[in-house]
């Protein structure tokens, strides 16, 4: 090939072993199938674009992954169905609020019995709680890259993710009161 850019990345490789869960990634950012898949086949072609900004820091999947999830969120907010808004200072939980002892909801997601009712419950939250928990769930990124991927201080991610831990809690609980 002797392209540079090729050089450090087999793009067809890259394709073919991170396709799901790009793929993933986007049903979990977009709810449905056919944004999911354009947001991939958007995700792929914003990657070969900047192939040469691949620096050889991490996997190339780590990379691809990273560039894919900015893109998500970035079309998110332009579609501006993730209105994240700086929240008042005395608004802010802390971080003991967050991990007090009450039951986490999203816990349950080791019980497989469990898991699709809370992916169920939590695909109906409103985006500006269902972003911050995927990424803090299931990205499991750190408060400060959440905070700062969303354009926002720690201290409301924080009072996000709290909020969206009680409704889904609330919801699953009114769930099971109905199943029983």
């Amino acid at each position: 090939m002797g392209d540079s850019k090729h050089d450090a990345i087999d793009f067809e490789e890259l394709f073919d072993s991170s396709s799901g869960m790009i793929f993933n990634l986007g049903m979990r950012l977009f709810r449905n199938e056919e944004d999911a898949l354009d947001f991939a086949q958007d995700a792929y072609m914003r990657a070969y674009d900047k192939l040469d900004s691949y620096r050889g820091e991490a996997r190339p999947s780590t990379w691809l992954y990273s560039l894919a999830l900015n893109l998500g969120l970035n079309r998110l907010k332009k579609q501006k169905r993730l209105k994240l808004k700086e929240l008042p200072e005395d608004q802010s939980w802390t971080i003991e609020d967050l991990e007090s002892g009450e039951d986490d909801p999203l816990e349950k997601l080791t019980d497989s019995e469990m898991e699709s009712i809370v992916r169920e419950e939590l695909n109906q939250l409103a985006d500006v709680y269902r972003i911050p928990l995927i990424l803090y769930y299931f990205d499991r990124l750190a408060y400060r890259d959440i905070a700062e991927r969303l354009g926002i201080k720690e201290g409301t991610l924080k009072s996000y993710l709290h909020r969206g831990k009680v409704i889904l809690r609330e919801r699953l609980l009114r769930r099971e009161v109905e199943t029983t």
